[in-house]
């Protein structure tokens, strides 16, 4: 079995990686870094499992899909173009299986016309 590689990231290092991500999602060097970012910030001391993370998802995910029947329905597009990440972010989002991050969730949110508190509450619950 291999040996797992462990790497010591300094706060404002990923700081920096999720500021830079945030801006560059639209393309395919965005969607790395929020693959890079994904796996460097992923808590050392989480050990819950694949199955685990999507269970647990599963009610945010669940008022989420409600906002947005309540807010019409925007396709992922028009949502995308209003937060400002791709489309695809925002259907994966919105459809799980996980949970989305913080920054992405808060805005998608707020342009549903949600309250991003309760929202920041039902994400803390999946962390």
């Amino acid at each position: 079995m291999p040996t797992p590689l462990t790497i010591q990231v300094p706060d404002d290092a990923l700081e920096r990686l999720q500021a830079l991500a945030e801006r560059e999602c639209r393309t395919p060097e965005g969607q790395a870094l929020w693959f890079i970012l994904g796996v460097l910030g992923r808590r050392a001391n989480d050990k819950r499992t694949y199955e685990e993370r999507v269970r647990d998802a599963q009610p945010l995910l669940a008022e989420l899909r409600k906002l947005h029947v309540q807010a019409g329905k925007p396709s992922t597009r028009e949502l995308g173009r209003a937060v400002g990440v791709s489309h695809a972010t925002v259907h994966a989002a919105l459809r799980g299986p996980t949970a989305p991050t913080w920054p992405v969730l808060e805005k998608i949110v707020k342009a549903l016309g949600g309250d991003a508190g309760r929202f920041r509450d039902l994400w803390a619950d999946t962390q």
